[in-house]
This record gives structure tokens, C-alpha cells and sequence, in this order.
């Protein structure tokens, strides 16, 4: 069991409080400005919504790396993760008490990759990867305004319906439609 986890628990039991361990998510990033904001957004139980932690899950990056400590309101899994410099985000799936790991080049989190043991990760990269191969550099070609951006969403969605047509739903993949 991780240090900072047999820690946590030890305190909770101690306090006879019913708690919810820590996650910890690590990255990092190349570039990207040192100085830049990375935060999370947890997500709300049974809603499609996401709900930020004043001053809690957040950091600075500080020679490509950050670092964040975060102990969960609720029993949820899934993260929204953002950078300040850009209007979009990624999705994270890191259960309480475990860790994930993050890399990635420029300040696009969806060109960023996370590492999880948790089910709904794998899930999500092994669709990343697919669109990855289908579609090479389309989270880049998605935020340019011209022909290759339209091209790239039509790609997008005859490629979602093929990766999807053998699969049983999952709330993963319901997040990209």
C-alpha cells in the first residue's frame, strides 16, 4: 500500500471518520509554460456536470511537472482536467485512493495521454488510440476553422460509429458524442 495512503488511513480510522482516500495525479508536460494553471473539476453524482474545488485540485506547473493531491466529496471516479490557457479539457478516470499518471506536448489536454489502472481509463485510451490511428493529429485539426476541421468532425463520426458498433454503451464513450 502506497505511504501517503497507509497514512490516510491510519488517521481515519483513528478519528472514526468514514473518509474518502486522496487520488493523486501526476504529469508532465512539455511545451507548456512554467507558471501555468492545471486543475480538476469533479464530477457531480448521476449528473452530466462537473463541479470545481475552490482552491482544492489544482497546481502550477514548475519545469514541465505538476501535481496534484485531491480527496474526493464523493465515491466518483471521473475527473474533468483543465489548463488555463486553453478552452478545452480532458477526461480523467482515477478512483479514490489510487494514482494516475499524465504526459503530453503543448497546452491542448486532449493531446495529453493519462495512465490508469482504472476501467473506464483503459476504456478511454483504447478509444483515443483508435481515433489516433484512424484520424492522425485530430485534436489539432479539430480547433482549426477551415475545411480540415469539417473534414476531420465527419471522419470523426464515421469512425466513432465503427469503433462503437461492437461495443455495449458505455458513459465513456457517451462523453465524445
Amino acid at each position: 500500500m502506497p505511504a501517503f495512503i497507509e497514512g490516510w488511513a491510519q488517521e481515519s480510522k483513528a478519528s472514526g471518520e468514514k473518509t474518502i482516500a486522496p487520488i493523486i495525479i501526476e504529469g508532465t508536460l512539455e511545451d507548456v509554460p512554467d507558471g501555468t494553471v492545471i486543475s480538476i473539476a469533479e464530477r457531480k453524482g448521476g449528473t452530466n456536470g462537473y463541479s470545481r474545488m475552490d482552491g482544492e485540485g489544482i497546481d502550477t506547473l514548475r519545469n514541465g511537472k505538476f501535481r496534484i493531491v485531491y480527496t474526493p466529496r464523493n465515491q466518483v471516479d471521473e475527473y474533468m482536467m483543465t489548463v488555463e490557457k486553453s478552452p478545452r479539457y480532458l477526461h480523467v478516470y482515477v478512483s479514490p485512493g489510487s494514482k494516475c499518471t499524465i504526459t503530453g506536448i503543448g497546452v491542448h489536454p486532449a493531446n495529453w495521454y493519462v495512465k490508469s489502472d482504472n476501467p473506464k481509463q483503459i476504456e478511454e485510451n483504447e478509444y483515443r488510440a483508435y481515433l489516433d490511428e484512424k484520424i492522425p493529429g485530430y485534436w489539432d485539426l479539430k480547433e482549426r476553422k477551415d475545411k480540415s476541421s469539417e473534414e476531420a468532425e465527419s471522419l470523426y463520426v464515421e469512425y466513432m460509429i465503427e469503433f462503437m458498433q461492437n461495443r455495449k454503451y458505455s458513459s465513456v464513450f457517451a462523453n465524445h458524442i
